[in-house]
């Protein structure tokens, strides 16, 4: 099962003609315009972060179908010239993610603009900061620097629970959570009070099998 896209399409939120779901909830939407998709979360530090999950993926023969629960996602990064990561503005990877009108569920694997990777778990209701839990992990490789335009982000989960965050291709983090078994793979992003510039990825590849 895969899908890619570079948003060529000026959307809010995106849908690329309804492949991308998000349920009428209190958390926000992602944007696409000029080709970069980014987060549109309000000013304040709560937990509205911006997200869209793929409802399917195609088939080798082009058919669609559901993903599977062995799950990859990258997003290319793009970040403007006046791009401030002292505020850690986030790209987010989501894995086996499910959503309804008050909860959201599923691995998020947080990319902040700063460089330091986050692995956490959200549990559901909106505004329960509770729910949000951080997945204990083992540093594989260090990264130590502000991501830029280029660098690609990477994701994914095994059979078993294993989740591993990746820059440009290189493992950085992994932990182990068997709480979801099931759901869909998508993309987030939140932006700090004092944002600047934009923050976000310009194409995504997802698949499963």
């Amino acid at each position: 099962m895969n899908y890619s896209s570079t948003f060529d399409k000026a959307e809010y939120p995106i849908s690329e003609g309804g492949i991308w779901g998000h349920a009428n909830n209190s958390w926000t939407y992602l944007k696409s315009s000029n080709g970069v998709v980014f987060p549109t979360n309000g000013v304040t530090n709560m937990y509205d972060d911006s997200y869209a999950y793929l409802r399917y993926g195609f088939k080798s023969d082009g058919t669609q179908a559901a993903f599977g629960p062995v799950q990859t996602v990258e997003g290319v990064v793009s970040r403007t010239s006046d791009g401030n990561c002292s505020v850690t503005h986030e790209i987010e990877i989501w894995l086996h993610l499910t959503d309804d009108s008050n909860n959201l569920r599923g691995y998020e694997l947080d990319f902040p603009c700063d460089g330091t990777l986050q692995l956490g778990r959200w549990d559901g209701p909106f505004g329960d900061s509770s729910v949000i839990k951080n997945v204990p992990t083992t540093q594989v490789n260090y990264f130590s620097r502000p991501l830029v335009t280029g660098d690609v982000l990477k994701g994914d989960i095994t059979s078993s629970g294993v989740i591993t965050m990746y820059v440009n291709g290189v493992p950085i983090i992994r932990g182990t959570d068997t709480t979801y078994t099931s759901g869909a793979p998508g993309i987030g992003g939140f932006l700090r009070p004092g944002a600047t510039g934009v923050f976000g990825v310009t194409s995504v590849k997802a698949s499963s099998n």
